[in-house]
């Protein structure tokens, strides 16, 4: 692609990701898929620590460096082929059933370590690329709402940074994009229909320990152990009844799923235990009267096992 008078542009750095076998290290076969995203800020920053040391003379000493933090974000498109690889990097492979449609089903992987991957920048016009080793998810944020296309903000941390003139893989994997819609969704709540929602936003969270810099590390993080995910949200409703009120009110268990369609294409997020947070109406204007409802999702005894269940229906054959 054309340079602009040796301008680097935004719109012409495809990025990439792979899974790893070992944290930090490429896999033995590449295997780079070529994914979307609408803008990131993952980087690689080193400290630069001040020299405390008296010599008989006012001018600062050389500093030293320090550890380097690899991390940021990387808001991605929620579509129906590319977004399943960002669940796999929080929740792991999912179990896919079906012949075409396929449908590949994400839970709360009680078992396995969260995966990590590796991410490269593609500066075609430098040239230069940069890749990012041992990056794990630590958050998945959602906003639904208004009328526009469905996106999600990724939150990021990683090992290692490795600056190469050299492609990691030359030939990465593409699917077909096709992003869903705001209005391509339907919700339920406690088992019915619902059209009182006019936003929903939640959070999911694994709760990497990012403090793993250990002696001969050479100043980079050599692990990322998860924590217990956190996963809770936010939605605006209608105040024209008391059913919801009354809920948070007597933390009553409901569930919440969100289901986007698209052909025979479709994305069902399912919270299936949820309690709501109290929080009384308030009338800011002589408009409609809304109930913003905090909500936490768990695990207690429902028989899908897991805190939350993302069901993707596409026709790509495996994301193993």
């Amino acid at each position: 692609m054309a340079s602009c008078a040796g301008q680097q542009r935004g719109s012409e750095v495809p990025i990439g990701i792979d899974f790893e076998t070992t944290y930090g290290s490429d896999p033995g076969s590449p295997a780079l898929v070529q994914v979307p995203y609408i803008s990131e800020s993952i980087t690689a920053n080193r400290a630069q620590n001040e020299d405390d040391s008296i010599d008989g003379r006012r001018d600062p000493k050389r500093p030293s460096q320090g550890n380097t933090d690899v991390s940021g974000n990387i808001v991605v498109p929620v579509d129906k082929n590319y977004f399943p690889y960002w669940l796999k990097a929080m929740f792991g492979a999912p179990t896919t059933t079906g012949a075409g449609p396929y449908t590949h089903e994400y839970k709360v992987d009680n078992t396995n370590c969260q995966p990590s991957f590796l991410l490269q920048k593609d500066f075609a016009d430098i040239p230069q690329f940069f890749k990012y080793n041992g990056l794990k998810i630590n958050s998945m944020a959602f906003a639904f709402e208004g009328d526009g296309l469905l996106q999600c903000t990724i939150d990021v941390v990683g090992a290692s940074l490795t600056e190469s003139g050299t492609d990691y893989d030359a030939t990465p994997t593409t699917h077909n994009y096709q992003r869903y819609r705001f209005l391509d969704l339907t919700l339920n709540e406690g088992g019915s229909a619902s059209t009182e929602f006019t936003q929903l936003s939640f959070n999911i969270g694994s709760n990497l320990q990012t403090d793993v810099y250990p002696i001969g590390g050479g100043g980079n993080r050599t692990a990322l152990p998860e924590g217990k995910y956190s996963i809770g949200g936010n939605g605006r409703v209608l105040f024209d009844n008391m059913n919801l009120y009354n809920k948070a009110l007597n933390a009553t268990e409901s569930s919440i799923e969100v289901i986007g369609t698209s052909g025979t294409d479709s994305l069902t997020i399912d919270f299936n235990e949820v309690e709501y947070g109290l929080n009384s109406p308030q009338v800011t204007g002589s408009e409609g009267v809304f109930l913003d409802l905090d909500f936490q999702a768990y695990f207690d005894d429902h028989a899908d096992d897991s805190s939350i269940v993302i069901t993707v229906v596409n026709d790509i054959a495996s994301y193993a």
